[in-house]
């Protein structure tokens, strides 16, 4: 069953999920870098490649105030080194679709009320 409303916990409990299961670097609530610049430069060095984040921007636009934590769509920035079918299959086992794929974008987390029609 796909969810109709996404929390910014739900996003960040897989994200915890993917950085025990697969050493995937993610920023914890409160340490959320303010871009994407910042997030990338605050990425450990051990970590590579490998991260998966949001930043303050993209949470910004993304949750509406009247709703709390539930938002629309969500962008994540992701390292080369992330294996796209690992996280996509995390995020569907909680209800959660994620699209992108491709390292040049962003990954969008998309509750299923927001899915475009295919």
């Amino acid at each position: 069953m796909r969810k109709l409303n996404v929390t910014i916990s739900e996003v960040l409990d897989v994200l915890e999920s993917l950085l025990i299961s697969h050493n995937y670097f993610y920023y914890e609530k409160g340490e959320i870098p303010c871009c994407q610049s910042c997030g990338c430069y605050g990425v450990p060095k051990e970590y590579g490649n490998k991260y998966i984040f949001y930043n303050d921007q993209m949470l910004e636009s993304a949750v509406n105030p009247s709703n709390g934590e539930i938002f629309d769509e969500l962008y994540l920035s992701w390292g080369e080194d992330v294996d796209f079918e690992v996280v996509r299959q995390r995020f569907a086992a909680k209800g959660i679709v994620i699209t992108g794929g491709d390292p040049s974008q962003k990954l969008c987390v998309k509750p299923e009320s927001k899915q475009w029609i295919q």
